[in-house]
């Protein structure tokens, strides 16, 4: 229950934060697995240049409660006697003395600016205050800059730490958890993923006196001398918060302390929620500090954030631990050995899904590897508490397999669309079924091993939104928002209108979230590491059979794409195996009787969506939309339609049709005009008429014959025509054919009405090309890049390095190299804005990129390094080029994959100044043409 203290922090004299609508979140009923678009920061941008979109995303994220309910919330509990004690400890040690009865309070009044109600009079003051701890506002600062008067007035924090430890342990009887208050405003972060530059001014951590981690940081601390600084201390912590919960895999929420003054407000960030808490004086209220602070130096490593199913190892790895189960009687422990897939999300709340090559240890034998096990795969995913896990997914749709396989009442050869399959594609179903046992698995990536976090906090009662907490920067950002289920490129993109007034997340959206982690069984290669066309068609053509099976089970896929088509290598056999994966956003078809578009967000990949799900709207007949348009009523009704496109078979086969026309157009090894591929897998989103441009582009693509467009057969290499050019037109005639009919018909419900566009369209396309396989199956493809950029000292120079030893993670190496790229080229000009009194100095820096392009930067500095490492710097317009250089790069490596992907993938990288160079290839274990360099 609230405390005596409710409704009273901070008083009436701080600038708060207005109440708008109390309540206790409640759960709504989610069927499917939610899912919306959340801005992604560049891999390789600086912490301290993304401070203002990070604060623009979590304007949307962050709630406000009052100090007492925060501490009731997230906070360990404290005893009231405990809590006596270590008070009248500190008054004897002189750590606190009596008040002083005369003269005004130490608190000066302050002009509130957020339109805040003040609230009811503020209780008495504690009867003592802190001895060393003078704020500010109380203290002769003449001559003092910024840095030296915060170390002044924040210091003494250190000791007083230390003297409630002393206390805990000696009187109270109670053992401290061995956190100390270590200052470090002058020593920065170092960090595990790319873009750390930034430094906190304290922090409760076990290392005492070694270089601080970001992982070695348990409860950050930042401060500032004066409060009209306030919103830039607010940055600089939640800035803190975002990298590190993307860099410490063990973090399941974070907790951190500002002050500015005398004023002390509290934070709790998770991938759920985040809340601030309204905030006190510790002048006026030093018992209360001293309560918080006895909380967190008694708190276990769980309740400080920490999950204790992951250790960090000191090379800076992790060990997943999986309990022990009905179905393995022993825990199972696994080392992460590299980073396939992580993103930098501006906000917190998400999936925030990471994904591992990881390896099977034995902590009975010093945690070496287990001897014969082959590396796997970890997926390590936060999930609404109420939300089905990719578990339950997955065992659904192989259980309807099975139901399909064995029911004698409705026989799968009478299937609605069986019946209208082509005679090889019910060959391929029969094979699985009469062969008996369970082949049909092998054609996915499976999940042999779940674990599954309890729920972590709900949302604080009485708590209310306020979307003004950060300041938002009306300049360019270094933001990108992700095309669904892959990454885009990383680089420099406008912030969209819409962003910056995204509307607020209600109590009722927010849900506990429970983490969870997979083991897949083996690692695979995706298609986007495919190395010859020949090979990549004969992948497709196998996933084809995977998503008839899955059809004729009831499901769509919905988020196929690259990186969730894998293959296996199968030496015995000589060709690859197809594995289908990523099963989270499945779900069955039809629906329900009756019901509807389930509202949630799209689902699927940009470059590969269908184009109905993209635009919301039918695919329709001009004739048709012509006779039924007789008056404004009619073109009201059919405005509608948009709102019931629900996801159906077709919408999984389209997005093999444009992952045909993005091998031929933008992978392909060749030095060939690009503008067909310029305008349709374009990477990273930004806006709403870019997007409306770029939807335009694919629908334009789908619509209408290639063989009209001037820019599409000059992209292609000549062993493809005329027989892949004629192939794809057809497919394409054929797709749209098949939704106009349908969608005119009202026949999406029509399992029958499939058939042909399942089998028969799809087997004329593959007979089409068949017929010149000899000329174009050796065609080389671009794999993942291999080559990685580091920047130089000053973080704008580019030089090529060597990969690193062992396999090297495509996701990381693809990341550092797009990243740099597009931070480098996008910027024109950027201003580390923390003093604008303060003289500037010009400068510029040049880099040459692989691809032999040579782009001069100009950038501002501030004299004094420190300040601008620290401070919320804000980047300048002038990004068009670093966009185009963006998406070039983006089209050639692909949609980097977040997937179970090999991670020792390497690739062609395509240079304009030198075509001739042949680049290095990877060993993937299958086929090896007599040009593969191998390295």
């Amino acid at each position: 229950m609230p405390t005596e203290r409710s409704n009273t922090y901070p008083n009436y004299e701080t600038p708060q934060h207005t109440p708008q609508k109390c309540g206790i979140a409640t759960v709504p009923n989610v069927t499917e697995t939610p899912r919306e678009a959340r801005p992604l920061a560049a891999a390789e941008a600086k912490t301290t240049l993304i401070r203002y979109e990070v604060g623009l995303a979590m304007n949307r994220e962050i709630f406000v409660c009052e100090v007492d309910i925060f501490m009731d919330h997230y906070l360990p509990e404290v005893k009231d006697e405990t809590h006596a004690l270590v008070l009248e400890g500190l008054q004897k040690r002189k750590v606190l003395v009596p008040r002083q009865t005369t003269g005004s309070s130490a608190t000066t009044p302050v002009e509130t600016t957020s339109g805040a109600t003040p609230p009811s009079p503020p209780p008495e003051p504690y009867s003592h205050v802190f001895k060393s701890f003078k704020p500010p506002c109380t203290m002769e600062t003449t001559g003092d800059n910024d840095r030296a008067l915060e170390n002044k007035t924040f210091k003494p924090l250190t000791a007083i730490g230390a003297a409630i430890c002393n206390i805990l342990k000696r009187e109270a009887g109670i053992k401290p958890n061995g956190y100390v208050i270590r200052m470090c405003g002058d020593n920065p972060l170092r960090s595990r993923i790319n873009g750390g530059n930034h430094k906190i001014d304290a922090c409760m951590t076990k290392n005492k006196k070694w270089q601080l981690r970001i992982t070695d940081v348990a409860v950050a601390f930042e401060f500032k001398a004066k409060r009209a600084k306030v919103k830039e201390n607010r940055l600089q912590i939640v800035s803190h918060f975002n990298h590190a919960m993307n860099d410490d895999a063990r973090r399941t929420f974070i907790l951190g302390i500002t002050i500015e003054d005398d004023r002390v407000s509290l934070w709790y960030c998770s991938r759920s929620h985040s809340v601030k808490a309204r905030s006190f004086s510790m002048v006026e209220h030093a018992d209360l500090y001293v309560k918080i602070m006895i909380s967190l130096f008694c708190a276990t490593d769980e309740q400080l954030g920490f999950d204790p199913l992951v250790q960090l190892t000191n090379d800076y790895n992790f060990i997943y631990t999986f309990p022990a189960s009905d179905d393995c009687p022993e825990a199972k422990h696994y080392r992460t050995k590299h980073s396939i897939f992580e993103s930098r999300s501006l906000g917190l709340a998400g999936r925030s899904t990471r994904i591992w090559q990881v390896e099977l240890v034995d902590p009975k034998n010093d945690y070496l590897q287990v001897a014969g096990v082959e590396d796997m795969i970890l997926k390590d995913v936060s999930l609404d508490a109420d939300t089905p896990t990719e578990t339950d997914i997955q065992e659904r749709i192989f259980s309807d397999i099975e139901k399909l396989k064995e029911d004698t009442e409705n026989p799968w050869r009478e299937h609605p669309m069986v019946k209208g399959f082509a005679d090889e594609h019910k060959a391929f179903l029969e094979d699985l079924f009469e062969g008996g046992g369970e082949r049909w698995k092998d054609l996915f990536s499976r999940i042999i091993a779940t674990a599954i976090r309890p729920p972590g906090h709900s949302v604080a009662p009485q708590v209310w939104a306020d979307d003004t907490i950060f300041p938002v920067s009306e300049l360019d950002t270094l933001s990108v928002n992700p095309f669904q289920t892959i990454r885009p490129t990383p680089g420099i993109q406008k912030s969209c209108d819409e962003t910056k007034h995204a509307e607020k997340r209600t109590l009722g959206e927010i849900v506990p979230k429970k983490r969870c982690l997979y083991i897949f069984e083996r690692v695979y290669t995706p298609l986007s590491n495919i190395s010859t066309l020949g090979e990549a068609v004969d992948v497709l053509k196998q996933c084809l059979d995977v998503l008839r099976l899955i059809f004729c089970a009831g499901w769509v896929h919905r988020d196929i794409s690259a990186g969730n088509i894998l293959a296996w290598w199968d030496g015995s056999k000589k060709k690859w195996q197809v594995k289908l994966s990523d099963l989270k956003y499945a779900k069955k078809f039809p629906g329900k009787k009756g019901r509807m578009s389930s509202g949630i967000p799209k689902t699927g990949t940009p470059f590969f969506m269908a184009v109905e799900i993209q635009d919301g709207a039918l695919l329709l007949p001009q004739d048709f939309i012509d006779e039924v348009i007789s008056d404004e009523e009619d073109l009201d009704s059919l405005s509608q339609l948009g709102k019931f496109v629900m996801h159906t078979f077709q919408h999984d086969l389209e997005p093999f049709w444009w992952l045909f026309l993005w091998l031929s157009t933008a992978r392909v090894n060749r030095t060939l005009p690009q503008l067909f591929a310029d305008a349709i897998f374009q990477a990273g989103y930004l806006g709403k008429k870019e997007a409306e441009a770029h939807l335009k582009s694919r629908k334009l693509a789908l619509t209408t014959s290639l063989l009209t467009d001037k820019n599409f057969r000059p992209s292609l290499p000549e062993e493809m025509k005329p027989d892949f050019t004629f192939a794809l037109d057809r497919l394409r005639k054929d797709l749209v054919s098949e939704y106009r009919k349908r969608n005119v018909e009202g026949k999406q419900d029509d399992l029958g009405t499939y058939s042909y566009i399942m089998s028969t369209a799809f087997q004329k396309f593959f007979q089409k090309i068949e017929g010149s396989r000899e000329k174009w199956n050796a065609i080389e493809l671009l794999a993942e890049q291999d080559v990685t950029r580091k920047g130089g000292e000053d973080g704008h120079g580019l030089t090529e390095r060597e990969p690193d030893s062992g396999l090297l993670q495509k996701r990381k190496a693809t990341d550092e190299l797009e990243a740099e790229d597009t931070s480098v080229i996008g910027v024109k000009k950027v201003t580390f804005a923390l003093d604008v009194e303060k003289d500037y100095e010009e400068g510029t820096a040049t880099s040459t990129l692989s691809r032999g392009s040579v782009k001069k930067v100009t950038f501002t500095l501030v004299p004094e390094q420190e300040e601008a490492s620290d401070g919320p710097e804000e980047p300048q317009k002038g990004v068009e080029e670093g966009k185009r250089a963006s998406a070039r790069i983006q089209r050639e490596n692909g949609p980097t994959t977040r997937s179970m992907t090999q991670a020792g993938g390497a690739g062609k990288a395509r240079s304009a100044a030198k075509p001739q160079e042949k680049s290095k290839k990877v060993d993937h274990g299958g086929p090896k043409p007599s040009k593969r360099a191998r390295r």
